[in-house]
């Protein structure tokens, strides 16, 4: 999944749950993606920001 996508769908999930149209047990469905989204979100970001770090230092 891509990081725009990640993130489009962690607003739909925020939308979801601040609506309060959920039952219980759908927000917690909700927040167990929402938590995943983020892990995955958190690794992507780290993997770039290495790749970064590595051009900048082929560039020195």
């Amino acid at each position: 999944m891509r990081f725009e996508e990640i993130v489009k769908r962690l607003e739909e999930i925020a939308e979801k749950l601040e609506s309060g149209d959920v039952s219980l047990e759908e927000a917690v469905k909700l927040l167990e993606e929402s938590k995943r989204l983020y892990e995955e979100g958190r690794k992507l970001i780290e993997e770039s920001r290495k790749r970064l770090e590595e051009v900048i230092e082929s560039l020195e």
